[in-house]
């Protein structure tokens, strides 16, 4: 007598029965049996339904047959690894099926992932891998990807005359548009965008023999001695420099953090008949608004005032006073004053306050 059983595979994929698993109680009329089953293990591909015959002997070599069916189950779910946690440059899931590690005691019937590769993401998304084996047990695992791991910065640079930056460039203009890309922390582009600017120092200069002025306004000055290896000039600190005697005469400008030196110039009107003007007085100097010259005896001497630019603002001829007063109503500044006589000149530097 045969009776129907189910067994259920193990880790292995494997499964046991012995002949009285499936006997319904066999008999005989005088002695015990023995019981033989055809078919004792089982594996994956076993499963569902098998017929197996059980064969019952006596002690008098009498036998008899019957069938019972064999189920086979697998009910052992699937074992599923996923990546950990991880980041994508942009917001296009990829597929992450091939990166998960599965294994089953029959073997993977199918890995599946939600939401699905080419999903759109734009925050953190936990990733969903599952599998199946053919039994459709299944097991899963989650990780959590992150979109837009990519990156931008901006590179603020203040730097005078020529900068050169991580591109290998030499930029001697300010630039807002160059960029650089490099791998960020998480592995994706970094931008990095250029914000340049270039400092530059006004070296040109107004010259007025003797006088020299820097055309640079409000910065510090220093005029150099050129012809005594730029020694600095002591006291010679403003924006004009006039010279009292003939040389060669440059100014160190430092202009929005940046440190340049003028051309040299030369000078050589002074000393030229020096004793002519030894008596020549200007005062107030500065001056606020009115200012007298002691022509100390010149000889019908002519009058001119420039401004450091060159322009001529004041001018009188054949003047007979021997001290002469003047309402000077230019804006304050620095200019130039210029006596000639006897077909000799010399120059003044007048500053207006």
């Amino acid at each position: 007598v045969c009776q129907n059983i189910t067994v259920y595979l193990d880790g292995t994929g494997s499964a046991t029965i012995t002949a009285a698993d499936i006997d319904g109680g066999s008999t005989d009329n005088c002695s015990s049996v023995s019981l033989s089953a055809s078919q004792t293990a089982f594996s994956c591909t076993d499963l569902g339904a098998n017929t197996v015959s059980l064969t019952a002997s006596d002690g008098s070599s009498n036998a008899n047959s019957c069938n019972a069916t064999v189920t086979v189950i697998d009910t052992i779910s699937p074992i599923i690894t996923c990546i950990g946690d991880t980041v994508i440059c942009d917001d296009v899931l990829p597929d992450y099926t091939g990166l998960a590690v599965a294994s089953d005691n029959c073997g993977i019937l199918s890995i599946s992932q939600s939401p699905i590769a080419t999903t759109l993401i734009s925050v953190p998304t936990l990733i969903t891998i599952t599998a199946t084996d053919s039994s459709s047990n299944t097991s899963f695992c989650t990780f959590t990807v992150t979109p837009n791991a990519a990156s931008s910065s901006t590179d603020s640079i203040v730097a005078c005359f020529t900068y050169t930056w991580i591109d290998g460039n030499t930029y001697t203009a300010s630039n807002d548009s160059a960029t650089w890309t490099i791998p960020n922390a998480m592995g994706c582009d970094s931008v990095i965008t250029l914000n340049l600017t270039i400092n530059t120092v006004d070296t040109s200069l107004t010259v007025a023999d003797p006088m020299i002025t820097a055309n640079a306004t409000g910065t510090l000055y220093q005029w150099l001695d050129c012809n005594n290896s730029f020694a600095i000039i002591s006291g010679e600190t403003a924006q004009s420099f006039t010279a009292v005697t003939n040389g060669s005469f440059a100014v160190e400008i430092i202009e929005n953090g940046c440190t340049d030196t003028s051309a040299c110039v030369a000078i050589i009107s002074t000393g030229i008949d020096n004793t002519l003007f030894e008596g020549v007085q200007i005062f107030p100097n500065p001056n606020s608004g009115q200012f007298s010259i002691d022509f100390g005896g010149l000889n019908n001497p002519m009058l001119r005032i420039y401004t450091v630019e060159g322009k001529l603002i004041v001018e009188k001829r054949n003047i007979k006073d021997a001290v002469l007063t003047i309402e000077f109503d230019e804006a304050a500044g620095i200019y130039v004053l210029e006596i000639i006589s006897d077909g000799f000149t010399r120059q003044y530097k007048l500053i207006k306050e």
